[in-house]
């Protein structure tokens, strides 16, 4: 429906895309005409060019090719029509965000960009974007985003099996790609002919080598003498493997072995091995600071504006004074779906876990000192630590990264699924007609 109504619009887009520095066959004078009724509000022509212009320099800041003339068009109609029935929904939940939050993302989209934030406002006007312009826009997708994550993100709920299953999947790619083992084995082999008594021998010998090699015996001795691998010369080395070049059964066993250990006999399909692990490197160990820490967030939303949403926070934090029970208050008002459960626990965290005014909240807190309310994207937040320590990370960081990549496909279906909703629901009336 969307795509044959667009085709509507053929004069403006030629203006659009003219003002844009894309080339048309001829330029089209524009008023600021309604083009589109969205609820109880509508989209101008003005808009759309502006839209087109925006859209134009956000491809080409990215590096990226700018779509052909039709499929930019829908986009950006489509687009206009979303941004336009999400913004009347967070007028009527009171976002709002001050000049000095605006001035911080336009800082940090030039910082990404390698520029300085007067070099990309300045580049946002050779598209015919003045500063106003530029600021409004980047105050809409900030109301947007807080919307977003009042609506949709803070309602994902991961469980502990969800993530503990993506934390052994990334461990496993992360030992696959940084970490090998240098390892040796013995191998008493069998063929598909051995009987049961073969087979009772065999492991029997693997256990008396088992026990030779407790008492101080040489592996590579044991190996050259028993083995039937085709490494018995060598000893039974098989040198430096990568994860993905060990035997499974290999694998599972010097995961769990410390350097110069040797396995217990392993009972594998075509016989019995034992495993000596000789040496491991890569996969280095991250030694940082963390915080087991604990936190309220009282966000804005459709019955609380920011203001409303700060003074919340500050009255919570007087009763927590007076001697009120965090956890509990955390259970009945903080708006982290994830940590209200666990009275706003959050476990140990590490640096870059947080967004950056959470951090610097938790880097300057004594232990058991509770913060002023914290401002970030999410809303107001009272913080407390409740422990110091340095700690090899590896294992939280892929936890903490199975639980982002978690929450970003999750929070992307469930954003995908939200916005049809609210398409679907929405009052939408092209006004441009035909011809």
């Amino acid at each position: 429906m969307v795509g044959k109504i667009v085709q509507r619009l053929a004069a403006v887009a030629a203006a659009a895309m003219l003002a844009a520095g894309i080339a048309t066959p001829a330029a089209a004078q524009t008023i600021d005409r309604v083009l589109v009724v969205v609820n109880d509000g509508v989209i101008t022509e003005g808009e759309y060019i502006d839209a087109m212009r925006r859209t134009v320099f956000e491809y080409r800041a990215r590096g990226q090719e700018v779509p052909e003339r039709r499929e930019l068009e829908e986009q950006v109609m489509e687009q206009l029509i979303l941004e336009r029935i999400q913004m009347q929904m967070a007028d009527r939940a009171g976002i709002t965000v001050t000049p000095a939050q605006v001035d911080r993302a336009i800082a940090e989209i030039a910082r990404r960009q390698g520029l300085t934030a007067e070099q990309l406002v300045q580049e946002a006007g050779r598209v015919g974007l003045s500063p106003a312009k530029y600021r409004s826009e980047i105050e809409k997708q900030i109301r947007i985003q807080r919307l977003v994550d009042r609506e949709v993100r803070r309602r994902v709920v991961l469980s502990e099996a969800e993530i503990e299953e993506r934390a052994a999947m990334l461990a496993a790619q992360d030992e696959a790609a940084n970490v090998e083992y240098e390892v040796a084995h013995i191998s008493l082999l069998l063929d598909d002919q051995s009987d049961q008594d073969e087979r009772d021998r065999a492991r029997e010998l693997a256990r008396e080598i088992a026990g030779e090699l407790a008492d101080g015996a040489g592996f590579a001795e044991l190996a050259r003498t028993h083995s039937d691998s085709p490494t018995a010369a060598d000893g039974g080395y098989l040198g430096w493997r990568t994860a993905d070049n060990l035997p499974d059964l290999f694998l599972v066993a010097v995961r769990n072995l410390g350097v110069g250990e040797t396995s217990g006999v392993i009972d594998g399909p075509e016989g019995f091995h034992l495993v000596r692990l000789i040496d491991r490197r890569g996969g280095d160990s991250a030694m940082v600071e963390q915080w087991r820490a604990r936190h309220i967030l009282v966000a804005a939303d459709q019955d609380r504006t920011l203001d409303e949403a700060r003074e919340t926070a500050e009255r919570l934090r007087e009763r927590i004074l007076q001697g009120d029970d965090f956890a509990e208050l955390a259970r009945v008002h903080s708006a982290d779906q994830n940590s209200r459960v666990r009275g706003g626990e959050l476990g140990w965290v590490s640096p870059g876990d947080t967004v950056p005014a959470f951090e610097e909240a938790l880097k300057s807190l004594d232990l058991n000192e509770l913060s002023e309310p914290i401002e970030t994207q999410f809303g107001f937040h009272l913080i407390e630590v409740l422990d110091r320590r340095r700690q090899d990370a590896g294992e939280d960081r892929l936890r903490v990264q199975a639980e982002r990549q978690l929450q970003e496909e999750k929070g992307r279906e469930a954003y995908e699924q939200w916005q049809r909703r609210i398409r679907d629901e929405a009052y939408v009336r092209f006004r441009v007609k035909p011809g």
